[in-house]
């Protein structure tokens, strides 16, 4: 039999080493519940904090205080960038006005934000190429403005509600995202969308423009390839829709035919004087195209990229402006039609395209997919037609190539 001397050491021992096993697990519970903090405010003025935690695998990065965020860039990242593969999550707090140039800029990891009703500005590139899914705009938000490229290249952000008070969206702001939809809060108060502000979201479906924006910037809407329509809401007093075409309000400047469009052939408005830069960029669906004798600048790679596209026809005698690149990279042996006097007028204004461009057709019947009366019926009218085959209201007074008793007629 063993003494109890000889029970008690062995006893001891045992209880050492389960105070050593507890000691090494919390330490590693403390590694795995890393918590570091530090101060984000922009000026000493801003009392704002930061801290990250790991606890329980949530990997949440927390912006605190009042004021400012501090600004950063590229080259001078934020605090927290050394974390920018792990952190899931970022709430910004109430008191914190606004969010910082690049201050999560690269979180390739981060999944969601909620941001607080103090938050009045998402500065520059906040969230540029980050792995951004949602956002979450707390009730009363006091954001007015999104900034350049703020959520550029966020391609996991599927949709976002733009909060009412927003009245700014800068030029790249939601550049090559994964939006399908986005919505502007009922009663909305922007004013401003600018230059390639959506452009390339090639998954956006569906937006509508709300009545108080005036102005819209250059290729706004560029290249988003599934989206078939640009609404926009009643009583806007700058631009208009028409079948899903966005104008200016008085339709004399087609600003974006939308790449998502189906239809094979499209007839431009008789009021339309001006089609815009990359108008019809890669609206790949379109064969044919008919521009009116209203139209005098066809903008910069207007029709550009128009892979289907076999049949422009151009009514006006001569133009103001030919854009460069405006029918490149269409279907191999595309043709542009313009009345027979003017042949040489376009292959001066267009020498690359010398070769592309022919008379209109003595037989009007068909140009490009438009049908017009033939024959003798039409011979036995004494209605005037437009090239594209719709019947017009009397003599047409505006100069240009029309149709009547069977015969083109120029009207000067």
């Amino acid at each position: 039999m063993k003494s109890l001397s000889d029970i008690r050491p062995a006893s001891a021992m045992r209880r050492i080493m389960l105070m050593l096993t507890a000691l090494l697990f919390a330490a590693n519970a403390a590694v795995a519940q890393m918590i570091v903090s530090g101060a984000c405010g922009k000026t000493e003025n801003d009392n704002v904090t930061w801290s990250y935690t790991t606890l329980a695998n949530t990997n949440i990065l927390t912006i605190a205080g009042t004021g400012e965020m501090a600004d950063y860039n590229s080259n001078n990242h934020a605090p927290w960038y050394e974390y920018k593969d792990d952190i899931k999550t970022v709430v910004i707090g109430e008191g914190v006005t606004s969010i910082g140039k690049y201050a999560f800029y690269g979180l390739s990891k981060l999944t969601s934000v909620s941001i607080s009703a103090s938050v009045a500005c998402i500065c520059s590139n906040a969230f540029e190429e980050s792995g951004l899914t949602s956002i979450a705009f707390a009730e009363g938000s006091q954001l007015t403005s999104i900034g350049i490229s703020a959520f550029c290249d966020c391609s996991r952000l599927a949709s976002i509600t733009i909060p009412v008070k927003v009245t700014n969206i800068d030029n790249f702001a939601f550049w090559g995202c994964g939006l399908t939809s986005v919505t502007f809060a009922e009663g909305s108060q922007l004013t401003s969308i600018g230059a390639w502000a959506f452009s390339e979201c090639s998954v956006l479906t569906s937006i509508t423009i709300p009545a108080s924006v005036t102005i819209i910037g250059e290729n706004a809407f560029f290249s988003c390839s599934a989206l078939p329509n640009i609404n926009v809401e009643e009583g806007n007093t700058e631009y208009a829709s028409e079948n899903g075409v966005l104008f200016n309000k008085d339709k004399t400047t087609l600003l974006c035919y939308p790449a998502g469009k189906t239809e094979s052939s499209y007839n431009i408005p008789l009021a339309v004087t001006n089609i815009s830069t990359n108008a019809f960029f890669k609206c790949s669906d379109l064969t044919s195209i008919t521009i009116p004798a209203s139209v005098t600048s066809i903008g910069y790679s207007s029709f550009m990229n128009c892979g289907g596209l076999t049949s422009v026809t151009i009514l006006a005698p001569s133009l103001e402006t030919y854009g460069n690149k405006a029918f490149d990279n269409n279907a191999a042996g595309r043709k542009i039609y313009v009345p027979e006097e003017s042949v040489d007028t376009y292959k001066a204004g267009w020498p690359y395209y010398t070769y592309d461009i022919f008379p209109i057709p003595d037989d009007p019947t068909s140009i490009g997919n438009a049908t017009m009366p033939s024959g003798n019926a039409q011979a036995a009218d004494e209605a005037w037609y437009s090239l594209s085959g719709a019947k017009l209201n009397g003599k047409p007074t505006e100069r240009g190539v029309y149709l009547h008793q069977g015969r083109k007629v120029v009207v000067k």
